[in-house]
């Protein structure tokens, strides 16, 4: 009798740890409420990629984006969806880091611990209030 409880106390253990664990590996996602101006100073955080948008205009903006692991990382523009107060969902149709300007690369591998820079061209202008998506999530929403 004493072998069974024990055995439940232990089985009961280590669910308990093997829960907890898993539900502190799930990151939070806080989304970030900003201003345009102030979309410089908030860090977007994607698995092992660090996303920082600045000199966002109407139509084009720039994108610091970091591999913070220690291999190479995947950076994909096409993940990264504005949508305007109108419900105008702009797509990244120009990079400008290339030149001549053209359209952007399907990925990017970055190296590890590396950071690379793009400015973006969208196909029409983006009405604020938008919303920021990556990979299919609601990481930002600015204001004017």
């Amino acid at each position: 009798m004493l072998g069974i409880l024990k055995f439940t106390l232990l089985s009961g253990i280590i669910l308990f740890v093997e829960n907890g664990l898993q539900a502190q590996s799930i990151p939070s996602r806080d989304i970030i409420h900003c201003k345009v101006s102030e979309l410089d100073k908030h860090a977007i955080k994607e698995g092992q990629l660090i996303l920082k948008l600045f000199g966002f205009k109407y139509r084009s903006f720039r994108i610091s984006v970091q591999n913070s692991s220690e291999s190479f990382c995947t950076f994909s523009p096409a993940d990264l969806t504005i949508v305007g107060n109108d419900g105008s969902q702009n797509y990244i149709e120009t990079s400008y880091s290339l030149s001549p300007p053209s359209m952007p690369p399907a990925t990017v591998n970055i190296a590890p611990l590396a950071h690379i820079l793009f400015t973006f061209g969208l196909n029409t202008e983006v009405r604020l209030p938008a919303k920021i998506y990556y990979s299919e999530k609601l990481v930002a929403e600015i204001t004017k």
